[in-house]
């Protein structure tokens, strides 16, 4: 009695799985979670910041940005251009390799692939 579950937010169920994605279905799982999701987007900073999670954040920046979620990339913060890359889905096979040079994120299929994939 008085100990209840620990609440996750919206914001932490995306980081965590974006740190992981092959735990929710891989990154097209993620890609419609995202797009289907109320987020804060400086909570999501935030929560991302606080959980040392750069790498989920900018696997999550470049799902946004190429799904054009502008409501979500307004406060995430770019990664330095010289950071190293971290593949978007570390589990997907690479079929055409994209590299997303703003957010430094290796996706495993090509640009114009990802766009029909992530449009359904």
């Amino acid at each position: 009695a008085g100990h209840g579950a620990r609440v996750s937010t919206v914001e932490r169920a995306l980081t965590e799985s974006a740190s992981r994605p092959a735990l929710v279905g891989g990154w097209t799982a993620l890609a419609a979670a995202l797009v289907q999701a109320a987020v804060d987007s400086e909570r999501l900073a935030n929560v991302a910041d606080a959980l040392n999670a750069g790498p989920a954040l900018r696997r999550l920046g470049s799902l946004a940005e190429i799904q054009n979620l502008e409501d979500i990339l307004v406060s995430l913060p770019l990664p330095k251009p010289d950071a190293r890359l971290v593949p978007l889905d570390p589990q997907a096979p690479l079929d055409e390799p994209w590299i997303d040079a703003r957010w430094r994120v290796r996706w495993p299929v090509s640009r114009r692939h990802a766009l029909q994939i992530v449009a359904v």
